[in-house]
C-alpha cells in the first residue's frame, strides 16, 4: 500500500510538470499567434491608408476652386456694469414668472468612431526631436524626410508632396502623436494644437509644416484640409461650435474655421470639395474629460464667504492648464459651463460637502449662492483684459478678478457637483445669471422650460437670496443655456 501511495504521488507530480510544460508551451504559441496577427493587421491597416492617401494626392492635383472667406467674428465685449450689483437690505420683491425664455439652439453632432491607429515603432536610428507641451516632454521621431520641401503649391506639387508624407515615413509620427494625446487626455482642441506643435518641430513653421500637421490629423479621423492663398497654405477645421476670432468658408455645407489669423477674410481662397476619405470627425470644443497635464502648481489661495466663513476652500491650480485655457479659442459660453474639472479643482469643491452634510438643497444652495457672489472680487472683462474672456471653473482660482458669465459657471458647476441639481444659464445681453431646478417648489422668480420650473439664482446679485434676479432683468428675455449631463 505504502508502495503504491509513493508511486501515486510520483505520477501526480510528473504529470502536474508535463502539464505545466505544455501549458507554457501552448501560452506562447497562442502569444506568438497574437503578436502575428496583431503584425498582420497593423500591415493591412497600414497598406489600406497608404493605398487610400494615394487615391487622395491624385485628387489633390486637380484644379482645386475658389470660394470666399468670411471675415471672423469676435465673440462679443459684454457691457457689464463696472460694480456688482448689491440688493439693498429689506429692498421690496414680488416674485415673477419671467418672460418666455428662447432655448439655445445646439446643432446635433454625429461623430464617426475614432481611428483605431496600429502602435508604430520608429525605426532604429531615426533621429529624435524634443517636444514641450505645457509641461510635458514629448519624444518624437523627427520624419526622415530628408530633403523634403514644397517647391511650390501647385496642385501637382502639393499632391506630390502628399505622396512622400503618406509614403510610411511619417506612420511612427502620428502613431506617437496618438498615443500622447491619449497619455494626456486631450481634447479634440488639444490634439489640433500638439499636432501643430510636433509638425513645426519636424519641419520648421513653413508651408511644410503645415502640409504635415493636416496630414497628422485626418490620419486619425479629423476633417482637416489645405487651403492656398497666394504663397501661403494654411488648414482649415470644421467645429462643433462657432470659433470667434476666426474666418470661416463654407465647402459642401460645411463651415470651415481658418487657423491662419493672418487671413481676415474678404477676397478668396482655393482649396478642393473632397476630404480624405478616411476624415470625417469635427473638432468638437468641449473638454469632456479631466486635461492630464504635467503640474506646475501655483500659490494656493483661499475663498471666504462673507456671510457664512465656514463655506471656504482653498485651491492650488496648475498653470499649465491655465496656460492651455489661455491659448484656447473662444466659444460659446455652454463650452465653459460643461467642461470638466482638473483633479485639484473637483477635491477642493469636494471639501464643500460634509458643509452641506445634513441640509435641505434649498439651504444648500443659498450657502453655495453667497459664497459665488462674495467669495470672488469682481472686474469686467474689459477691465481685466481688455476683451471678453470666459473663464473655465479652474480659471476662476487663478485670475484675481471675474465677472457675472464667470461666476454664473461656478455656481452651475457647484450645484450640480454637490446637489445633483439641473441647472442653466440665463443669458441675457448685458448679463448672465444662471437658474435651479429644484426638488420641491421653491417661492421666487423663475422660467419654465420644457415642464419644469427654474428658480434664478444670480452669483452677481450681492447678498440676494435664492429667487431674486435683478429688477432691470424681471421683464428682459433670456437665451437659455442648457448644460450637458442636466
Amino acid at each position: 500500500m505504502k508502495c503504491f501511495c509513493i508511486w501515486a504521488i510520483t505520477a501526480v507530480i510528473s504529470f502536474s510538470a508535463y502539464s505545466q510544460s505544455d501549458f507554457d508551451r501552448y501560452s506562447r504559441e497562442q502569444k506568438n499567434d497574437f503578436e502575428n496577427y496583431k503584425k498582420e493587421r497593423q500591415s493591412d491597416f497600414l497598406s489600406y491608408r497608404k493605398k487610400r492617401n494615394a487615391e487622395f494626392a491624385d485628387y489633390l492635383a486637380k484644379r482645386w476652386e475658389y470660394f470666399d472667406v468670411v471675415a471672423g467674428r469676435k465673440k462679443p465685449l459684454r457691457p457689464e456694469p463696472p460694480a456688482p450689483i448689491v440688493k439693498k437690505v429689506n429692498e421690496p420683491t414680488s416674485p415673477v414668472r419671467l418672460p418666455d425664455v428662447q432655448i439655445e439652439e445646439i446643432p446635433p453632432v454625429v461623430q464617426p468612431k475614432p481611428v483605431d491607429y496600429p502602435v508604430v515603432l520608429p525605426l532604429p536610428g531615426q533621429p529624435q526631436a524634443e517636444v514641450e507641451f505645457y509641461g510635458m516632454r514629448c519624444t518624437i521621431p523627427s520624419v526622415a524626410l530628408q530633403g523634403f520641401e514644397l517647391l511650390g503649391l501647385k496642385e501637382e506639387q502639393i499632391a506630390r508632396a502628399w505622396k512622400r508624407i503618406s509614403s510610411g515615413e511619417c506612420d511612427a509620427l502620428v502613431s506617437c502623436c496618438n498615443r500622447y494625446s491619449r497619455q494626456m487626455n486631450l481634447c479634440d482642441w488639444g490634439y489640433v494644437e500638439l499636432s501643430g506643435r510636433m509638425a513645426r518641430a519636424c519641419l520648421s513653421s513653413g508651408n511644410e509644416a503645415v502640409l504635415l500637421q493636416t496630414y497628422l490629423l485626418t490620419q486619425l479621423g479629423y476633417d482637416a484640409r489645405l487651403l492656398r492663398r497666394g504663397n501661403t497654405l494654411t488648414m482649415m477645421i470644421p467645429c462643433s461650435g462657432t470659433l470667434y476670432g476666426y474666418a470661416s468658408l463654407n465647402v459642401a455645407g460645411r463651415t470651415y474655421y481658418v487657423l491662419d489669423k493672418t487671413i481676415a477674410g474678404g477676397g478668396k481662397v482655393e482649396t478642393y470639395r473632397k476630404n480624405f476619405s478616411e476624415a470625417d470627425r469635427v473638432i468638437d470644443l468641449s473638454i469632456r474629460r479631466e486635461l492630464n497635464f504635467a503640474e506646475r502648481p501655483v500659490t494656493e489661495k483661499r475663498f471666504v464667504s462673507k456671510r457664512y466663513p465656514d463655506m471656504e476652500i482653498c485651491v492650488t491650480t496648475n498653470e499649465n492648464l491655465i496656460d492651455f485655457y489661455a491659448a484656447y479659442p473662444h466659444c460659446e459660453n455652454r463650452v465653459y459651463a460643461q467642461a470638466a474639472l482638473s483633479g485639484t479643482a473637483k477635491k477642493a469643491i469636494e471639501s464643500f460637502r460634509p458643509k452641506l452634510a445634513g441640509k435641505d438643497e434649498i439651504e444648500a444652495a443659498g450657502l453655495l449662492l453667497n459664497f459665488v457672489q462674495t467669495a470672488f472680487e469682481y472686474k469686467t472683462d474689459g477691465d481685466q483684459f481688455g476683451y471678453e474672456k470666459p473663464f473655465f471653473v479652474d480659471e476662476l482660482f487663478y485670475y484675481p478678478y471675474s465677472d457675472c458669465e464667470d461666476r454664473a459657471v461656478l455656481y452651475a458647476c457647484l450645484v450640480r457637483e454637490l446637489l445633483g441639481l439641473e441647472v442653466v444659464l440665463l443669458d441675457y445681453p448685458r448679463h448672465i445669471a444662471t437658474a435651479v431646478c429644484f426638488g420641491r417648489p421653491v417661492e421666487g422668480d423663475y422660467v419654465e422650460l420644457n415642464g419644469k420650473r427654474y428658480v434664478v439664482c444670480d452669483p452677481t446679485y450681492i447678498n440676494a437670496s435664492i429667487g431674486q434676479s435683478m429688477p432691470m432683468y424681471k421683464q428682459e428675455r433670456a437665451t437659455v443655456i442648457v448644460i450637458a449631463g442636466n
